[in-house]
């Protein structure tokens, strides 16, 4: 699928993928005849991803998105998001701390790689809400990456991160 949005008034169209140690991205602003592809072998490459991808639509395509300004939240209000959700190759832990909503990554064993090597979990990160549902990192390494919580009809929450969507398990 395509992914698109709109940054400083130029249609970005986007496609992805990932696994443990290896991640791809595929970057097209048409109205600039501009595109730009970024591959990793990395299990932390999502963050380089962010970082190159960005000063290259910046500096060559002269595109580029303002960090948006952070809601005020109260505990009570964050509280509902907190919990453990899982997707197929990590698990995200959510916690309220110190006025944030604060993440932990635990990496899965991915099925391509040798039982009992699993990359190193990234330093816990502050996500900072900037719209209903919406969160964005505030701390390096994944510093401006944006994440979504969405209720399925069910009633179940899901979070998407990272390109993957993860269910809450509790």
């Amino acid at each position: 699928s395509w992914l698109l949005k709109d940054v400083g008034g130029e249609r970005i169209v986007m496609h992805g993928g990932a696994t443990n140690g290896q991640m791809s991205s595929f970057v097209m602003v048409p109205a600039k005849n501009f595109a730009l592809t970024v591959l990793t072998n990395a299990d932390r490459g999502r963050e380089a991803h962010a970082l190159i991808s960005n000063w290259i639509l910046e500096h060559l395509a002269g595109v580029s998105e303002p960090f948006p300004a952070i809601l005020p939240l109260s505990a009570r209000q964050m509280e509902p998001y907190a919990g453990e959700y899982q997707a197929a190759l990590n698990t995200l832990d959510l916690s309220v701390e110190g006025g944030y909503l604060v993440m932990m990554q635990r990496p899965a064993q991915s099925p391509l790689s040798a039982p009992g090597t699993l990359p190193p979990p990234p330093p816990p990160v502050r996500l900072g809400f900037h719209a209903e549902d919406r969160v964005i990192s505030l701390d390096s390494p994944s510093h401006g990456s944006k994440g979504e919580f969405v209720t399925a009809p069910d009633g179940s929450l899901w979070f998407r991160w990272g390109g993957r969507i993860h269910r809450r398990m509790a």
